[in-house]
C-alpha cells in the first residue's frame, strides 16, 4: 500500500508493461501525459492508442530489446503531444517477477526546460564566440593602423614633409578614436551588465540636450557629406524636465552614431513628438531617422540583443562590436522607457525612444532660468590668453601620472592652459611637490605604483585642513570609470572623476570651471 502511494506521487512519470507492450499500470503523472483520467482506463492499452501513437513502433522495438537482452536502455527524444511539444528522457529496465521477465518498467522524465536552457546556453556561447571574434578584429584593426602609421612616419625612407606628417598623424588620430570608441562601448556594456549604472532624475533642458548631441555629431556628418538636422521640436513641451541627462545623451549619441555609420548619403534627422502632457509629466517620443542601408526584416527582433549583430562576420563592411544598441536599449529601460525600430532594406531605418519624464516644479524651473547661461567653451589657438587677473593663482598645475606616454600627452595638453605644469610619477613625489608649490589645480591618476591616487588625495586634504588652507581642485583620472571607482575617489576628496585620456575640450571646461 505504501509502495503504491510512493509510485503514484513521485515527481516523474512511471509505467510498466507486459511482454506484449500493453500497459499494466502507471502513476498519476504518466496518466496526465497520456490524457487519461483513471488508472483502469490505461490498463491493456498500447502506445498505439496514446497521444504518441506515431512512435509506437520505436517503443515496441525498445521494449523487445530490454526483454531479450535484460539490459536497461535510455532514450532522449522530442515528443509532440496534442497541446505542446516536449523533450523526454525515458529509461527502461526489465520487469522481473520470481526470476522471470514479465515485462518492462519505464521511468519517464520531462526535460523540456532543461533542453531549452541548454539550447539558449549553446546559442549564447556561440554568440559570445562570434562577439569575441568581432571584438578581436575591431581592436586589432585600429591598433595595426596606429602601429603601421607610426612605423612609416619614423622610416628613413619616408619623405619628411609637413603634409606627409599631418597625413600620418590624422590617420593615427582617426584609428585611435575608433579604438577608444570600441573600448568605451565594451566598458559601458560591462557597467550596465553589472547594474552599476545609477539613473539620476535631475532637471534638464531637453532641447539643449538634443541640440548639444546633434552639434557634437555634425562634424562627422559633414565629413561623410550627410545632412544632420533637428526636424521637429514641439513648442509646447515643458522647457525643464526631470531625467538623467548623461543617460539620454549616451542614448542619442549611440543612435546618431549608428545612423552615421550606416548612412553614406542623404539625411539623418532627430525629431521630438509630444504624445501627452500633464502638470506632472510629459510623454514624449524621440525619433532618429536615416536614409542608410536599412535592416533586413528577419533581423529587426535581434538587433537590441547582447552579442547579436545584423552581420556577425568579421569581414562585414561597417565594423563595430554590435554592443551599441544593446547598451542603448538597457539605458532606455533604466529610464523606464521603450525603444523600437522600423526599417526597410536599402531605404533606411527609424528608431523610436518612448519616455515619460516628470515636469520640474515651478520653484526648480524659476531657479534654473534665473541662473546665467554659461558661455560655450571654445578651444582657442592660444589658450593661455584666456588667463585673467582672477586666474593668476591657477598658473601652476600638478599632473600625477606614472605612464610615460599618457604623461607626455596630458602634459602637452595642459601646457596650453597653464604656464607651469609639474609632473610627478608617483604619490610620494606628488606629496613632495605639493609641499613646495601652491597649485591652482591637481590632475591625479588613481592607479599609482606606490600610494594609490585616492590615498594621495586623502593626505592632501588632511594637510590642507591642518593648515586651514583652501582646498585645491583635484581631478581624479582613471582608465575605467565605474560607480565604485567614482564614489571612492569622491569620498577621498576629489572634486571630479574623469576618464583617460583627457580631451582638450574637457580640459578647457575644467579650466574655466575651477579657475574662474
Amino acid at each position: 500500500m505504501l509502495l503504491d502511494q510512493l509510485l503514484m506521487h513521485v515527481p516523474c512519470a512511471i509505467f510498466w508493461k507486459d511482454l506484449n507492450s500493453h500497459f499494466l499500470g502507471c502513476n498519476e503523472l504518466f496518466l496526465k501525459l497520456a490524457k487519461i483520467d483513471r488508472l483502469e482506463n490505461i490498463v491493456g492499452k498500447s502506445d498505439l492508442e496514446l497521444p504518441w501513437a506515431n512512435r509506437w513502433e520505436e517503443y515496441r522495438k525498445d521494449d523487445l530489446h530490454v526483454i531479450e537482452t535484460l539490459e536497461s536502455m535510455t532514450r532522449i527524444e522530442n515528443i509532440a503531444l496534442p497541446d505542446r511539444e516536449i523533450f523526454a528522457k525515458t529509461t527502461k529496465i526489465p520487469l522481473i517477477d520470481k526470476g522471470r521477465v514479465v515485462g518492462v518498467l519505464g521511468i519517464y522524465h520531462d526535460i523540456t526546460d532543461l533542453m531549452e536552457a541548454k539550447k539558449h546556453a549553446e546559442a549564447a556561447n556561440k554568440a559570445k564566440s562570434d562577439f569575441l571574434a568581432v571584438v578581436s578584429h575591431e581592436l586589432r584593426t585600429p591598433l595595426t593602423g596606429i602601429i603601421g602609421m607610426a612605423e612609416l612616419a619614423q622610416s628613413p625612407k619616408t619623405p619628411v614633409t609637413p603634409r606627409g606628417q599631418m597625413s600620418y598623424l590624422k590617420h593615427i588620430e582617426s584609428a585611435s578614436k575608433h579604438l577608444l570608441a570600441v573600448v568605451n562601448n565594451i566598458l559601458d556594456f560591462a557597467k550596465l551588465e553589472e547594474d552599476k549604472f545609477d539613473i539620476k532624475n535631475k532637471p534638464m533642458n531637453l532641447r539643449e540636450v538634443i541640440a548639444d548631441v546633434t552639434n557634437m555629431m555634425k562634424v562627422k556628418a559633414t565629413e561623410r557629406k550627410v545632412i544632420l538636422c533637428i526636424d521637429n521640436y514641439p513648442p509646447d513641451l515643458p522647457p525643464i524636465l526631470l531625467g538623467d541627462q548623461k543617460a539620454l545623451t549616451q542614448i542619442l549619441l549611440n543612435l546618431l552614431g549608428n545612423a552615421l555609420k550606416f548612412t553614406e548619403k542623404g539625411l539623418i534627422s532627430v525629431a521630438v513628438k509630444l504624445v501627452e502632457v500633464t502638470q506632472e509629466a510629459a510623454c514624449i517620443c524621440i525619433k532618429v531617422e536615416d536614409t542608410g542601408v536599412g535592416i533586413p526584416e528577419d533581423k529587426l527582433d535581434k538587433i537590441f540583443e547582447r552579442f547579436e549583430q545584423v552581420d556577425s562576420s568579421v569581414a562585414r563592411v561597417y565594423g563595430g562590436t554590435g554592443l551599441g544598441l544593446a547598451v542603448t536599449k538597457k539605458l532606455v529601460e533604466l529610464m523606464q522607457g521603450n525603444i523600437r525600430v522600423k526599417s526597410k532594406l536599402g531605404k533606411g531605418s527609424t528608431f523610436y525612444v518612448d519616455l515619460t519624464l516628470k515636469c520640474a516644479d515651478a520653484k526648480v524651473y524659476s531657479q534654473l532660468i534665473e541662473q546665467p547661461k554659461s558661455e560655450e567653451i571654445i578651444v582657442l589657438e592660444e589658450p593661455k590668453k584666456i588667463l585673467t587677473k582672477s586666474l593668476e593663482k591657477a598658473q601652476r598645475v600638478l599632473l600625477v601620472e606614472d605612464d610615460p606616454l599618457i604623461q607626455m600627452i596630458h602634459q602637452n595638453k595642459l601646457e596650453n592652459f597653464f604656464y607651469h605644469v609639474d609632473v610627478a610619477q608617483n604619490g610620494t613625489a606628488a606629496l613632495s611637490l605639493f609641499e613646495q608649490y601652491n597649485y591652482g589645480m591637481i590632475f591625479m591618476d588613481i592607479g599609482l605604483p606606490d600610494l594609490t591616487g585616492n590615498e594621495v588625495i586623502q593626505e592632501i586634504r588632511m594637510r590642507e585642513k591642518a593648515r586651514q588652507a583652501s582646498p585645491t581642485p583635484i581631478i581624479a583620472l582613471t582608465a575605467y570609470i565605474d560607480e565604485d571607482n567614482r564614489s571612492k575617489s569622491l569620498h577621498a576628496g576629489a572634486d571630479q572623476v574623469m576618464s583617460k585620456p583627457i580631451e582638450t575640450e574637457t580640459i578647457a571646461n575644467v579650466f574655466q570651471q575651477y579657475s574662474a
